[in-house]
């Protein structure tokens, strides 16, 4: 007897563990579109991104606003070479930096917390509700509150708290895959006026 009420305890405290998610890791290819505020920016810089986590590669083709004037300003962080290109489109300008940071993939990190779930989207139409988990994650500078879909590990946002500044990324209509691999080689000018 003691036996079965054993398993049948365990089988309980597995059922209810089941409910809380678990940390996980996003797929290794997708893109889609990135926002991100600051507090010193009027307006947010968004565009398009795609991430590699296979060859640990990132970039990013957004409209940033400086000075309250928009510019088309192209980021590679290729960390498996351990560089990074900030190319601006309008006056053809390319800078290139060592990467020192190392690659960290998108996911949630196995010391985040779990703070709870939220759906996203119209209860009205069942289908259109997507299930998204809300973790805190605490850093040397400071807290981060990240949001990654239930279903998948997608990034849905990021919400950066620094002691002394903030930023929130916001990441929509996220594909699996890559469309154009090309988009990781630096661009041409990159290379002639280096």
């Amino acid at each position: 007897m003691k036996l079965f009420l054993a398993l049948v305890a365990c089988w309980l405290l597995a059922l209810v563990c089941s409910d809380i998610p678990q940390p996980c890791t996003s797929p290794d290819l997708f893109e889609g579109y990135i926002s991100e505020m600051h507090p010193n920016q009027l307006r947010p810089a968004y565009g398009m991104f795609s991430y590699d986590a296979i060859h640990q590669r990132f970039y990013t083709s957004m409209l940033v606003y400086k000075d309250n004037k928009p510019e088309h300003q192209v980021d590679l962080f290729l960390y498996n070479e351990s560089v990074r290109y900030k190319f601006f489109l309008g006056n053809q300008t390319c800078m290139k930096f060592p990467l020192l940071t190392p690659f960290k993939p998108f996911g949630v990190p196995k010391d985040a917390n779990f703070l709870t779930q939220i759906y996203v989207g119209s209860p009205s139409v069942p289908e259109a509700l997507l299930l998204m988990n809300i973790w805190n994650v605490t850093q040397d500078r400071g807290n981060v509150k990240i949001g990654f879909s239930d279903y998948g590990c997608y990034p849905l946002y990021w919400h950066i708290e620094f002691t002394d500044s903030w930023t929130l990324k916001s990441f929509v209509n996220l594909t699996l895959g890559i469309q154009d691999p090309t988009v990781f080689n630096p661009p041409l000018e990159c290379e002639k006026k280096l």
